[in-house]
């Protein structure tokens, strides 16, 4: 069963580190984006809609919001899709590295919440 007052203490925390190194992640991607590498497109993408998820949850889960399980089982989804695209990048690029670890952890914290 959802307990909303442990939620609201642990999980932001695990969603904030993922945006700490979702945020740098996308800056790498979209500075070789500009140097006219192409094949950080995907990754981008992906973070940014790990961003925006993790950020929603990260409100919906301190404001104890009963759709935050819900937003929790998205997230799951968001943030393994990210994991799996940052890790085509992992071993090239550490800010990728860095997304993907952050990526796998919040995964499982949210797995953890609506378990």
């Amino acid at each position: 069963a959802w307990m909303p007052v442990p939620m609201a203490t642990w999980l932001p925390a695990t969603a904030g580190i993922c945006i700490e190194k979702g945020e740098v992640c996308l800056t790498h991607c979209i500075m070789l984006l500009g140097e006219g590498d192409r094949s950080m497109a995907a990754c981008a993408a992906s973070v940014r809609e790990m961003l925006a998820t993790c950020r929603a949850l990260i409100t919906l889960a301190g404001a104890e919001s009963k759709f935050a399980p819900k937003l929790a089982a998205l997230c799951v989804d968001v943030c393994k899709s990210c994991e799996a695209e940052c890790k085509k990048h992992a071993d090239k690029h550490t800010p990728c590295k860095e997304c993907m670890e952050s990526c796998a952890e919040c995964a499982k914290a949210c797995k953890a919440m609506i378990a």
